[in-house]
């Protein structure tokens, strides 16, 4: 029986043929080459995930830094703001201190004037009362003065002649001592 290509007949199998050193290397150069574009591919996504971090880092680190300006700004403001309030604040003290000051001295000078004013008050009440007193006294002189002057008139008769008119009454003689000789100028002769 001829052989044809074709025929299905026994067939001897071939046996591998060794490969090549060239062909091994470049079997291993493909599958290096395919897994170092695998790599390259992973290595271009993390650049591209580290550069997206990156950009959002120095996005938060831009707006850290303007935030941190910004706070230490207000800080200092702050602080400006509470030395301005210290200094208001002693000030306030101090004027609050001398009003207090002020007002116990207005205090004190007003108790003065009330004790005073309470002790004007007694020494009105007495010299009224010694005024009354003394008034009730005049007017009990008067009366009686009066009554004597009624006796004397009404006990006293008709008198005849007319008695000489009374020289004006003149003010009570100093009596003389050794500081006014007579004949001085302060003596009365």
């Amino acid at each position: 029986m001829a052989r044809t290509k074709g025929s299905v007949g026994h067939r001897k199998t071939a046996k591998p043929r060794p490969r090549t050193a060239k062909a091994r290397r470049k079997e291993a150069s493909a599958k290096e080459t395919a897994a170092s574009s695998a790599q390259v591919v992973r290595l271009r996504k993390m650049v591209d995930e580290l550069k997206k971090r990156l950009e959002r880092e120095i996005r938060a680190r831009g707006i850290d830094v303007k935030a941190l300006k910004n706070m230490r700004q207000l800080r200092d403001r702050a602080l400006q703001q509470i030395s301005m309030l210290k200094k208001q604040g002693s000030e306030l003290s101090r004027q609050l201190k001398q009003a207090l000051s002020d007002a116990d001295k207005r205090e004190k000078a007003r108790r003065q004037a009330l004790a005073k004013i309470e002790e004007l008050r007694a020494e009105i009440a007495r010299r009224k009362e010694e005024i009354a007193r003394k008034s009730q006294e005049l007017a009990r002189l008067a009366r009686e003065s009066a009554e004597r002057a009624k006796t004397i008139v009404m006990s006293e008769p008709p008198a005849a002649e007319p008695l000489p008119p009374e020289p004006p009454l003149e003010p009570p003689e100093r009596e003389t001592t050794s500081e006014n000789p007579p004949g001085s100028p302060d003596s009365h002769d």
